[in-house]
């Protein structure tokens, strides 16, 4: 074979210029011009062609190519180029319009000479091999944003996600928009097909036009592109990263000015590299309709479903359990041309099986999710599959600590060094929590659970079951008086579910009951959602157990949802059912629990029967020895004086139960904050400023989980010292929690509102909006809102005649606070 023969580089001369291509420069004499990169193009092209006419659409179509340019921007250059020449448009000395046909460089052109290279030189005329964006990018504004930006500092970076997230969308995008920027080109490299070192180096110069001789084609790619502004993008490099960290290692060495875009599922670890994790899509968005919601009506769209027919909310929960993967909701969205959208919301636990799409002859794309799970499954080792197993015996976020809590001991090298790689291959992602929460990917979570034996499935369940327990402990005062408790059960609210459904599942009835009665102060603190779903839970395990302790523990915590719910009829049927069999137990700290949550009911249809209830569950709880239930049965004496006038009283036993506020490094419990609210509810308007001296201090108390009741009380106490911003702040979150949780938030929130009116002088709207909670006679069912308000019956006189509806009141209360926000 004879040998090849030597790439050149061309040095051309016109006038006083010369324009040196394997610089990519021009000089006049010994200055060098400085042009624009799509100038310089424009400039070389005219040069390479001086010997004919060259049409505006041959220039925009070599030059410009995939991207759309306004019909004046061959124009705009050409007058760029004729200025840095020293030509104009009157003179056309160098560059000559030529009327109806195009442009010409008309000035003689010399070549110089050739200059021997070691390496090719590129032989196109183009400037990459994008292509066109055939569908729009969605929700990657941002993640484009910080890539570019990246590329201007950083000569390697690459773009890291979990198969489908669309990391090869972005990264063309990111080419297509800085291809400006770069006069030798952006090259769209397709590495999925290839298998070793050598066939990254074919596939990095066949993209770019060049033609490498063998067994040095890697040296004569860097020497061909040294010094030239060109960007490769370098696409799924996982399956081959050693061999990809290799070259890259190499041209990065060798050559000063090519920058490197690289999509992969793992790192390429070399320390010119920049990092950048793709997430998701968001599913959830405050304004707007969220990018993965978009993704999946205009998909959609594509197939003939028209999006006006789909129902936003339903196609965001399909969104959410698909973790926001692009891919996966493409797929989804696709499979309407044969299901309703309650079908294939129905068959998502099957999504492998329903998202597997068709593979095209000689198509290496990944269009089938349990493809893109099962390539990323095989680049862990044993050790880390074992973690990613273990992993998915939890149903939703979890903790380094909640890991090594339920699995310690089990990996040779620890949880955290395996949990590192699974990081790095975003399989698992941060949630929106601060404090080092993580979650599973759902369409993870469901493949590996598919990858396990039924043995290895319910031994990590049963071990993560066993964990739950033992978190929840069995003690009411952990249970029902703990923030701590409290905390760790709301924030683990997902676990208890999964806990209680195996322990269910498994016959183990009375450690079903337990997890699901655990968790008194929790659903105390709650909205009223979670509230809802314990009652139906509870409702399933009265039908299984007869046992009389266990039907105690049920009715109690019923009563308690109940009471959360603000269902009365309920509270009064499982308070006295509750009681009843509180007696039969002979338990003395459920029966003083017992005849406290009775009090309640009784306080408002039978005061007398109430008060005497108090009175024994007081005794009942020392006779007992417990001090804790004591407290917070009189906490409930507190709260029946202050309802019912008796403010001075309510005070003075309120006091040394609250003063444990104080004590900053004791943990909170559930007496002393009922106390501070009964206290701040009595000063609020006897005392303001030293109500809201107690509210602070319960604002400063981090352990302290706070009832929306709870704030809004918060909020009636800046609206009485004058801090309208702050209460119209509080009256706003709490609104957007009740709204949340399905919950009308009126009467309610019409206290603070009606507080802050009557506190800048604005009686007529305050007794306006009061006349209307008379009128209405819905109840409230939380002291700390009744409190507050039947003091303001002692400051207002409703008004006569027609009043407000709630939903007027509550409209007109909610815009006029906003004014202060």
């Amino acid at each position: 074979m004879a040998p090849a023969s030597p790439i050149t580089a061309q040095i051309y001369t016109f006038e006083q210029f010369k324009l040196d291509l394997g610089s990519f420069s021009l000089h006049a004499g010994t200055d060098e011009i400085s042009l624009e990169p799509q100038v310089m193009s424009l400039l070389t092209y005219l040069v390479q062609h001086c010997d004919s006419v060259v049409s505006r659409d041959e220039l925009l179509d070599e030059l410009w190519g995939h991207r759309y340019v306004s019909d004046s921007t061959v124009a705009t250059q050409i007058k760029a180029l004729r200025k840095a020449l020293g030509d104009d448009g009157r003179n056309q000395r160098i560059i000559k319009t030529v009327h109806g046909r195009g442009y010409r460089l008309v000035s003689p052109v010399t070549r110089v000479r050739s200059v021997p290279q070691a390496a090719p030189v590129v032989t196109t005329n183009r400037t990459s091999n994008l292509g066109y964006e055939r569908t729009k990018l969605i929700g990657r504004d941002a993640d484009l944003k910080r890539c570019i930006e990246a590329l201007d500092s950083y000569r390697l970076v690459s773009l890291l996600g979990i198969g489908g997230a669309g990391k090869t969308r972005l990264a063309k995008a990111v080419g297509r928009a800085v291809q400006p920027d770069y006069p030798a080109g952006v090259w769209f490299v397709d590495l999925v097909p290839v298998r070793d070192g050598a066939g990254i180096d074919t596939a990095i110069a066949s993209a770019m036009g060049i033609s490498v001789q063998a067994g040095e084609a890697r040296s004569q790619i860097a020497q061909a592109v040294r010094e030239r502004r060109v960007l490769f993008i370098l696409d799924n490099c996982e399956h081959i990263e050693d061999e990809v960290a290799a070259a890259l290692d190499y041209l990065l060495e060798h050559t000063l000015e090519p920058r490197f875009l690289v999509t992969s599922r793992d790192p390429i670890d070399l320390a010119d590299e920049l990092r950048f994790f793709i997430a998701p899509l968001p599913v959830h968005q405050d304004n707007g309709v969220a990018p993965a919601v978009e993704l999946f009506i205009l998909t959609a769209e594509r197939h003939g479903i028209p999006g006006e027919l789909l129902n936003t909310e339903q196609v965001q929960q399909i969104c959410a359990r698909l973790d926001g993967l692009p891919l996966a909701i493409e797929l989804a969205a696709a499979q309407l041309k044969q299901l309703t959208i309650d079908e294939l919301a129905e068959r998502l636990d099957r999504r492998f099986e329903l998202l597997a799409g068709r593979q095209r002859e000689g198509s290496h794309r990944q269009d089938s999710l349990i493809r893109v799970v099962e390539n990323t499954w095989q680049l862990l080792d044993a050790e880390e599959q074992r973690l990613l197993g273990q992993l998915a015996a939890f149903p939703g976020q979890f903790t380094v600590n909640d890991i090594e809590e339920v699995f310690a001991g089990e990996l040779p090298h620890g949880i955290s060094f395996a949990m590192s790689r699974l990081v790095e291959l975003c399989l698992l992602s941060r949630t929106s929590r601060s404090g080092g929460w993580w979650r599973l990917l759902e369409t993870v979570r469901l493949f590996v659970l598919e990858k396990q034996s039924l043995a290895e499935r319910e031994q990590n369940r049963q071990r993560h079951a066993e964990w739950v327990l033992q978190k929840l402990g069995v003690y009411p005062e952990d249970q029902l008086y703990s923030f701590v408790q409290a905390h760790w059960s709301a924030d683990h609210y997902s676990d208890l579910i999964a806990a209680e459904l195996y322990f269910d599942s498994v016959g183990r009835r009375n450690d079903a009951l337990e997890v699901c009665c655990g968790t008194g102060l929790m659903i105390q603190l709650d909205d009223g959602a979670r509230a809802n779903a314990k009652l139906q839970r509870i409702e399933h395990h009265l039908q299984d157990t007869t046992d009389v302790l266990a039907l105690t523990k049920l009715h109690g915590t019923a009563a308690l949802c109940a009471q959360v719910t603000r269902n009365p009829q309920r509270l009064a049927k499982e308070a006295e059912i509750y009681l009843t069999l509180a007696r039969k137990v002979g338990d003395g700290r459920r029966l003083a629990g017992a005849l406290a949550l009775s009090s309640l009911n009784n306080n408002f249809v039978n005061p007398e029967l109430a008060q005497q209830q108090l009175i024994e569950a007081v005794q009942t709880a020392e006779d007992s020895g417990q001090t804790l239930t004591r407290d917070q049965v009189l906490t409930y004496q507190i709260w029946s004086e202050a309802v019912t006038g008796k403010l001075d009283s309510a005070i003075s036993r309120a006091q040394p139960i609250a003063a444990r506020l104080l004590d900053v490094e004791h943990p909170l419990d559930n007496p002393t904050y009922n106390a501070a609210c009964a206290l701040i509810a009595c000063l609020i308007f006897k005392d303001p400023g030293q109500a809201l001296v107690w509210t602070n201090r319960l604002l400063e108390r981090a352990d302290a989980h706070s009832l929306w009741s709870a704030t809004l009380l918060y909020a009636s106490v800046f609206a009485s010292t004058g801090n309208a911003q702050m209460a119209v702040q509080l009256m706003q979150d709490v609104e957007e929690r009740l709204r949340r949780a399905g919950r009308s938030p009126w009467p309610d929130l019409l206290v603070p509102a009606i507080v802050l009116a009557c506190c800048n002088g604005e009686t007529e709207q305050a007794t306006a909006w009061y006349s209307a909670i008379r009128a209405s006679r819905k109840p409230q069912q939380m002291f700390h809102g009744i409190v507050v308000y039947r003091q303001l019956r002692t400051q207002l006189t409703p008004a006569e005649g027609d009043t407000m509806s709630l939903e007027e009141a509550g409209s007109a209360a909610l815009k006029w606070s906003s004014s202060f926000g």
